[in-house]
């Protein structure tokens, strides 16, 4: 459902910033006028100029941190939508991107996730690809995606003494989407730039996630390990975790 300018209603777009404030601070004026734009900081020194533009400043509470911290602010301000971007995001055409959320998230479309392709990745499914559009995969990356507030009601609060640093939310977010009834979709008509390898310490983040994906049901299991594949990241490896989401 849109508004009259064009806009998703219930549309809320949050950036997640750590330590770049400057290029978060840019992010933000970008979307400001477009939809209800957020910036929140994790662990970022912050100087008196930039304090306003900041609408809330945590400790370093990592992104699993700022994940809960947005779902509660999504709930609590009655938000149906939430746009995630990472401070580190480029994205040359915001105005797009908006109309675009709104074109996926007309509820006839049944999209509970949606994001936009990126110019490199860790998960070749995200890469843009031009003999594309909407593509539906099992789950997209975590940098920048838009989903419904019921999606991430599913999954918050994230048990931070697990898993703080968000190695696995997204797929686990394509999970609860799936488990909805839900698609989840790639867009390659808009491409945005994400450099490879950036976040937090690969090592420690990967013992975090191992260490969440130990207390989940067999149903979350099993749908985590095909999701993980790289020979299941298809339109196999859908059809698998779409039915153990939902019918298993």
């Amino acid at each position: 459902m849109t508004n009259k300018k064009g806009v998703t209603d219930g549309l809320a777009m949050i950036i997640f910033n750590h330590k770049l404030n400057e290029e978060a601070i840019a992010l933000k004026e970008l979307f400001k006028n477009k939809a209800d734009t957020f910036l929140f900081d994790s662990g970022s020194v912050i100087n008196h100029e930039q304090q306003g533009h900041f609408d809330k400043i945590y400790d370093n509470i990592y992104y699993n941190g700022l994940m809960n911290e947005a779902w509660k602010f999504l709930n609590e301000k009655k938000y149906r939508f939430c746009m995630i971007l990472t401070s580190d995001v480029l994205i040359e055409d915001a105005s797009y991107l908006i109309n675009r959320l709104a074109y996926c998230f007309d509820d006839k479309k049944n999209v509970g996730i949606y994001a936009p392709s990126a110019d490199e990745g860790f998960h070749t499914h995200t890469v843009y690809n031009p003999n594309k559009e909407l593509d539906e995969v099992i789950f997209t990356d975590g940098f920048c995606f838009a989903f419904r507030t019921e999606v991430l009601n599913r999954i918050c609060p994230i048990d931070l003494e697990l898993n703080k640093y968000g190695f696995g939310t997204n797929r686990m977010m394509g999970f609860y989407s799936l488990r909805l009834g839900y698609k989840n979709v790639i867009d390659h008509t808009l491409k945005v730039s994400h450099p490879y390898g950036s976040g937090y310490n690969k090592d420690k983040a990967v013992k975090a996630k191992n260490n969440w994906i130990k207390t989940f049901n067999f149903r979350e299991k099993l749908y985590y390990k095909i999701a993980s594949k790289n020979m299941f990241k298809n339109k196999v490896g859908l059809f698998l975790c779409r039915n153990i989401a939902r019918r298993f």
